[in-house]
């Protein structure tokens, strides 16, 4: 039985996430909740198969933790599923004008920003998961309120509540999923590839002209590029690229290749892309 890592406790969209990559597997696994993302690389070292993180959402863009850790640590993208997401607000009190605190979800501040702006005089306290901000909440005084997923609100439990506070009715979030191993590649698969370029030999005008040209020479669609701090020194960056097919195919192997001759490249898996779907009673 595999044991899969996730972010955050029971109820969350990691939750569902991995419980539908699991299903596809058809086989049984063990969900291990973490409260951190860092938790979720630390178990995958020590005890899990696999993990299950979010990386990019609709209206908040990509989760730069995710893509920091994904550089850091020695871990492979094996797969992704994209969930609807749709919020809720939750209160301990039906008089509103009490609320003092609100606990949110990193991410799902951005998400919810236009309800969020209308709450004068609060303290928005950030939470590491969605269940954490639904279990704080649920142990809060009168004047604490939070945001949490709309497939957790039970309205016996809260006071007051308000539904779809989501800033876009198509709000979803892309969960991707991660191994010690790489898969297998099938060439009857259609692929998504993630790699990132760590660093440059030449650090001269013109290094990402350089870096995209080969993509562009050999026809490979590039469907994500985005630019996170080494950490090490103002105005140094590494490249984070999502493609379209398999980093096994010629064409992208060529193109990476010769991108490598000024460059450190490293792959972190090829994965089959989930177009979404309807989840039911998750939204």
């Amino acid at each position: 039985m595999n044991k899969i890592a996730i972010l955050g406790n029971r109820g969350t969209f990691c939750e569902v996430a991995a419980e539908i990559y699991a299903k596809k597997g058809g086989s049984e696994s063990e969900i291990i909740y973490c409260k951190t993302l860092n938790s979720v690389f630390d178990r995958l070292d020590s005890e899990c198969q696999l993990g299950v993180l979010p990386i990019e959402n609709t209206l908040d863009g990509f989760v730069q933790r995710t893509i920091d850790l994904l550089i850091k640590n020695n871990a492979s993208i094996i797969g992704e599923v994209i969930l609807p997401v749709h919020f809720s607000f939750v209160a301990n009190s039906m008089d509103t004008t009490k609320v003092n605190k609100v606990y949110c979800q990193f991410k799902a501040q951005g998400q919810c920003l236009k309800f969020l702006d209308g709450l004068d005089s609060v303290k928005i306290i950030t939470t590491e998961s969605n269940s954490d901000s639904f279990e704080q909440v649920k142990m809060g005084a009168e004047t604490e309120a939070a945001i949490i997923p709309q497939h957790l609100l039970v309205k016996k439990d809260f006071p007051f509540s308000v539904k779809e506070i989501t800033d876009s009715p198509n709000n979803e979030t892309r969960f991707i999923i991660i191994s010690k191993g790489k898969q297998e590649f099938d060439t009857e698969k259609k692929y998504k590839t993630s790699l990132v370029i760590l660093d440059s030999v030449t650090k001269q005008p013109g290094m990402l002209l350089n870096i995209l040209m080969p993509f562009k020479k050999n026809g490979i669609n590039l469907l994500a590029i985005i630019s996170r701090p080494t950490k090490q020194e103002l105005g140094e960056y590494y490249f984070y690229i999502e493609l379209e097919g398999h980093y096994l195919e010629h064409r992208i192997k060529k193109s990476l290749e010769e991108i490598s001759i000024d460059n450190n490249v490293k792959v972190f898996g090829a994965y089959e892309a989930d177009l979404g779907g309807n989840y039911g009673t998750i939204i």
